[in-house]
């Protein structure tokens, strides 16, 4: 590029600016510097716009690591609960004097991770329509959108029995563990899978996601 800009600029000093100058030789040093300091702009006008590109390119990836990250955490939380339902059969089968003590203790933290959960859920959530306000994805949203309707649907019934009566009998918390274990790991090999591709597939990231 240096010597495009060079021989450009000694190509127009001496066709048109020597032929009219009578200092020739500061004619001469004045394009050159003038062929210089262009030269100069051009390049910090380059680097700008590679340093922007890396910047773009950092921030997009940046939000997809982070909404995959999210969708780790609840992919997470959600298989806490999956030992719950055995380990409290077990303790209504058993002969213990405290298995009710156990069971209560057991269902305290099932509606502490229950209401983590929801958290999660809403966190994930805001986190992926941000994504996509900065980087439109159809198939992202409704996959995303999907993915929130069947999470939410085993869970909402129990939080709101949690909410409204601040305990749950027994055999309904099986009944919603139950369903858990059913339907939870299912639901994350048809969608959790899918989110993450579409994520790593938008411009920017393929390459910065691994």
């Amino acid at each position: 590029m240096f010597l495009l800009i060079f021989s450009y600029t000694v190509l127009i000093a001496i066709v048109f600016i020597l032929p009219m100058s009578i200092d020739r030789g500061a004619a001469l040093a004045s394009c050159l510097s003038f062929g210089a300091t262009l030269y100069a702009a051009i390049v910090a006008y380059l680097l700008l716009d590679m340093w922007k590109q890396e910047h773009k390119a950092s921030y997009f990836s940046d939000l997809g690591k982070n909404l995959i990250n999210h969708l780790k955490i609840l992919h997470g939380e959600v298989l806490y609960l999956s030992p719950f339902q055995s380990e409290i059969r077990t303790f209504q089968n058993s002969k213990r004097a405290d298995k009710y003590n156990l069971i209560e203790e057991h269902k305290k933290q099932i509606f502490s991770k229950v209401a983590t959960i929801n958290l999660c859920l809403d966190q994930l959530m805001h986190e992926g329509l941000f994504y996509l306000k900065v980087i439109e994805n159809e198939l992202l949203k409704k996959s995303l959108l999907d993915f929130h309707e069947q999470i939410n649907s085993l869970f909402i019934e129990i939080t709101n029995k949690i909410n409204e009566n601040g305990d749950v009998p027994t055999n309904e918390i099986l009944l919603f563990l139950e369903g858990v274990n059913a339907n939870f790991m299912k639901i994350s090999d048809d969608y959790i899978g899918e989110i993450i591709n579409l994520i790593k597939s938008d411009s920017f990231l393929e390459n910065h996601i691994k």
